[in-house]
């Protein structure tokens, strides 16, 4: 943006004062050279004195894009031209101007040379003009301001000079021997030294440079067109443009002495462009990401072959809604077991298989499980909605329920067989039993006959031989009900089953009850009640109940359906939970999600420091004791030896005061998952803060963190 110069005068003022000592012996004003000027800068004490005072007084008035009035003290670099737009600069220097309230300044050009500006620049008497440059970022150069007369009276200083040179140049100096001087004998000069010309020259936009000389300025490969930046090339296109055979943009960290990253348009292969990591000078595919020709992204390749490709040794897409901080979706290709393509659901942390789905490397897909071991397998419930939706079987069938349907399974028909009467070959089918349908020849020899049947739904019209009566039944002797159903016995009120064996003495091992099951998935005695006792066992001497398994579980407590309790093998108890009989748990857990993202900066001495409170918990109980698990990440800047983490509980250390992790030398600059665990007695009942203290027991540490970033991290709290 080009910026609004007001001039206070635009005439320009030149002194030609000759002989004024304050002119002639003013220092130059501080100023930082933006480029170098056409001659060098020869030292003051070695420059001639000038009869005519080389300087020429301007003043300006300087605002912002706001047009609001600078102020203080700016760099300016102020340039003589040939032309009113374009070439370049003939003279140029850099001065520091103190503006005043309302924007204005006064310079003196030629004031930061000691000889002024160079007499060359007004001897041809083409016109000049001068352009004005603030040195701040996306500053212009002002529109240039053609020079009046006044400047060209510099002309005038010629007159006493002979081809530019003063008459001093030409006064013979004194014989080095001999009483006088003679025709043709050279006098020492006592006069100082005139400015060095500086010899070579430019083209136009390029940016000058010295030569290997320093006496010479040639060409830069830098062009500059005042918008566009080019480096390799004439016709820059942008604000910076690289053109070479490999073009490449290295930023190097000072920090990293072993590594640097490259912006390279030809990246592991020709024409891909990409973000290459270095690695003790050797670029790593696996922690560089490109672009190829064809638009294909790859992130740990340099070759990829789709449009995104990620490889890795496990590649895994996350996808994390910030409005659910407990759960995330991953896209892994070893989801749960190797080669097993999956979109995983996690939990506070965890990959959560009853919630996903995979597809496993031999073909199976699996709803709800991580291991599939069919074409489908859904671990659950299928639901099959909208008109039409049915079932296709590989013969063409159609079942749209399990009860009707379209070609609804492959029963065709049900016919009626013997003791039996109805069925039907279409729709819902009834078969019901004759009268006189049962008979001995069908159930076994006297198999029915005689029994006292309680169920009056079943007449005892139906079955042959004397007729059932309604009573009590005594079984005699052994007995034995076989088949693959279940022998019920239901009343209204009391027991369902009751099982009594009377007093015997002597070797045998009465049993009122006995159950058995030789399947590993059987059960010798199943109870359920819904809200009375499903197995009630009474021993007025004895065991009131003995559970035997060979290879699976001695007991079994379950809660519509679900284990909540359970005996193993070995003895072991497993529940979910502990309590005496007065209801109070004997082992409470509770947990938070801990504060995250404390940090000590700086070092970190053998004194324990506390990096923070990560949570709180309360204390149901004075005499109990409390035992912590924590997970998440740590990291530490640098380290020569060992980090020690402490977790502590309102400042006091744990049963042992030992370190509940570690960090090394190795892990340092690193993101370490630090489980930790500690155990404490002594504590009240009540609220406490629970705290991770660092330390070292030698040599130094820095820039200690507790999960930075805030990944998932957790704590778990156990009163025992």
């Amino acid at each position: 943006m080009k910026r609004t110069m007001r001039w206070a005068w635009t005439g320009l003022l030149f002194s030609l004062s000759l002989g004024v000592a304050g002119l002639q012996a003013q220092q130059p004003v501080s100023a930082e050279p933006q480029a170098p000027s056409r001659t060098v800068q020869t030292p003051a004490e070695l420059a001639p004195a000038l009869p005519v005072p080389r300087l020429v007084k301007f003043a300006g008035t300087l605002k912002d894009e706001l047009g609001k009035a600078r102020t203080g003290v700016v760099g300016v670099t102020f340039a003589i031209y040939k032309e009113q737009e374009g070439g370049a600069a003939l003279w140029l220097e850099t001065q520091n101007v103190e503006l005043d309230e309302q924007g204005r300044y006064t310079v003196l050009l030629g004031s930061s040379k000691s000889e002024g500006l160079p007499l060359e620049l007004f001897i041809s008497g083409d016109p000049r003009w001068l352009g004005v440059q603030v040195n701040l970022p996306k500053e212009v150069e002002q529109p240039r301001l053609l020079l009046v007369s006044v400047p060209y009276a510099l002309k005038a200083a010629d007159a006493e000079t002979l081809g530019g040179k003063p008459l001093s140049s030409f006064v013979l100096a004194s014989p080095a021997t001999g009483s006088g001087g003679g025709v043709g004998t050279v006098l020492a000069s006592t006069g100082a030294i005139g400015a060095a010309t500086i010899g070579g020259g430019g083209t136009q936009n390029f940016v000058a440079k010295f030569d290997a000389t320093g006496a010479n300025v040639v060409n830069s490969s830098i062009f500059d067109t005042g918008t566009n930046v080019g480096l390799g090339t004439a016709s820059p296109a942008r604000s910076l443009h690289i053109r070479s055979a490999a073009p490449t943009i290295r930023l190097e960290d000072t920090n990293l002495p072993n590594s640097f990253w490259e912006l390279q348009q030809s990246a592991f292969s020709l024409d891909t462009f990409g973000f290459l990591r270095y690695e003790n000078g050797v670029a790593v595919q696996d922690k560089s990401f490109v672009v190829s020709p064809s638009g294909n992204l790859g992130i740990g390749t340099g070759s990829p072959q789709r449009k995104l490709h990620i490889r890795s040794s496990a590649p895994v897409i996350r996808l994390e809604d910030t409005n659910l901080p407990n759960s995330f979706w991953e896209l892994q290709q070893s989801a749960f077991v190797l080669d097993t393509f999956g979109f995983l659901r996690y939990e506070n942390g965890a990959a959560v298989p009853s919630k996903s789905f995979v597809m496993s490397s031999g073909g199976n897909f699996g709803i709800g499980t991580g291991v599939p071991t069919q074409k489908l397998e859904v671990a659950g419930n299928v639901k099959i909605s909208g008109v039409g939706s049915a079932l296709t079987f590989p013969d063409g069938t159609v079942m749209t329920s399990a009860g009707a349907g379209t070609n609804g399974g492959t029963i065709t028909g049900v016919t009626a067989g013997t003791g039996l009467m109805g069925g039907g070959t279409s729709g819902g089918v009834t078969l019901n039993i004759a009268n006189g349908g049962i008979t001995n020849a069908l159930l076994g020899a006297n198999s029915v006959s005689n029994a006292n049947i309680l169920d009056g739904s079943l007449s005892p019209a139906k079955i042959t031989g004397i007729g059932a009566t309604l009573g009590s039944n005594s079984f005699m002797g052994s007995q034995t009900i076989a088949g693959t159903g279940d022998f019920v016995a239901s009343v209204a009120n009391g027991a369902s089953l009751v099982g009594y064996n009377p007093l015997i003495t002597g070797a045998i091992s009465p049993r009122g009850v006995y159950g058995q099951a030789d399947s590993s998935a059987g059960v010798g005695v199943h109870g359920f009640s819904n809200s009375g006792l499903g197995v009630l066992g009474v021993s007025g001497s004895g065991t009131a109940g003995t559970f035997n398994s060979g290879v699976g579980k001695i007991l079994s407590g379950q809660s519509n359906g679900t284990e909540v309790f359970s005996v193993d093998g070995a003895g072991t108890v497993h529940a979910k939970a502990y309590q005496d009989l007065a209801g109070n748990p004997l082992v409470r857990y509770s947990s938070f999600v801990p504060v995250c993202d404390l940090n000590v900066s700086g070092a970190i001495s053998t004194t324990r420091v506390n990096l923070g409170t990560i949570g709180t918990f309360s204390k149901s109980n004075a005499s109990s004791s409390i035992v912590i698990d924590w997970g998440g990440h740590v990291s530490v800047g640098t380290v020569s030896n060992v980090v020690q983490f402490f977790l502590m509980v309102d400042g006091n250390p744990a049963v042992g005061n030992q370190p509940s992790g570690l960090l090394f030398s190795q892990d340092a600059g690193r993101f370490i998952f630090l489980p930790m665990h500690a155990a404490f007695t002594g504590l009240a009942a009540g609220s406490h803060n629970v705290e991770i203290w660092v330390s070292i027991p030698n040599g130094s540490a820095s820039n200690v963190a507790e999960n930075p970033g805030c990944f998932n991290e957790a704590v778990v709290i156990q009163e025992l």
